[in-house]
């Protein structure tokens, strides 16, 4: 039998698709390096250099761009970042309006009129 075919999982299309919204979003990298040095995603020379960059946004795009090389590190990073930062994930499942902060609990219909 032949190997399954390999789909991008949650993680990584998240990491694809929100990579401005990590850099830019997360206020507090340390914890999330922290639990990736544990679960051995990263080792302890990528935290040490990470951890030395003077912004959050420097950590997160040194972190993104050269340290979650496959499909289950980019996973595990997202379960991490979905415990630890939730506010980032919450506009990813909310339809536009609310994320906006437009709630329209009855929509409006628009009948068009028979011109006279």
């Amino acid at each position: 039998m032949g190997a399954s075919p390999s789909y991008p999982r949650t993680g990584e299309i998240f990491v694809r698709k929100n990579r401005a919204k990590l850099i830019h979003g997360v206020s507090n990298v340390e914890p999330i390096l922290d639990e990736l040095l544990t679960k051995g995603v990263i080792q302890q020379d990528s935290y040490d250099k990470i951890s030395a960059l003077p912004t959050s946004a420097e950590k997160m795009k040194e972190l993104l761009d050269g340290h979650l090389k496959t499909a289950g590190d980019k996973e595990i990073f997202f379960r991490i970042v979905e415990r630890l930062e939730p506010h980032l994930l919450i506009e990813e499942t909310l339809p536009l309006d609310a994320q906006c902060g437009i709630i329209d609990p009855e929509p409006v219909h628009v009948s068009r009129s028979s011109a006279v």
